[in-house]
């Protein structure tokens, strides 16, 4: 994992992820999940992501920064493997907790030039051990894209 520029709460996967020495995927796997977990004090958090393999995939993703009780995070939409940069109309991230309840909803018109959107929530709802998952919906020029994510923390 590498430290990403200017951001004390991101990092990436150094050379990214090769699929190539997986020599038990099925002709017909579509999908594969990645699990994280970090230990920032006495907090542990865990994330997980789906991988789509399909070359003409469309969806959303979400990165998530904990910062005290403030909680940023960054949404971008992929189409064939590539972040759409152009077009972007807005993007709304709804938090529910797992029985469905809404905790809150944050709404941005304005990506950055490289199509990301910047959302913030202020507030201590998203702390263990409270897990929730999102709705992602994004909209652009050639319509409306939702993904599912889910963000369980356990103590």
């Amino acid at each position: 994992m590498v430290l990403l520029a200017g951001n004390p709460n991101r990092f990436a996967l150094d050379g990214g992820l090769s699929i190539a020495a997986f020599t038990n995927l099925l002709a017909t796997t579509r999908r594969l999940t990645a699990e994280y977990e970090a230990t920032i004090g006495a907090r542990i958090s865990l994330d997980e992501d789906e991988l789509e393999l399909e070359e003409l995939d469309t969806q959303c993703h979400l990165g998530t920064a904990f910062l005290g009780a403030t909680t940023r995070f960054n949404a971008w939409l992929e189409r064939q493997g590539t972040p759409v940069t152009a077009g972007l109309v807005s993007c709304t991230v709804d938090f529910f907790n797992p029985t469905g309840v809404l905790f809150f909803s944050v709404t941005v018109l304005v990506a950055d030039a490289n199509g990301h959107f910047d959302l913030t929530n202020v507030g201590d709802v998203l702390t263990s051990p409270n897990p929730f998952y999102v709705l992602i919906t994004i909209v652009d020029g050639e319509g409306t894209q939702v993904t599912h994510r889910t963000n369980p923390f356990t103590n």
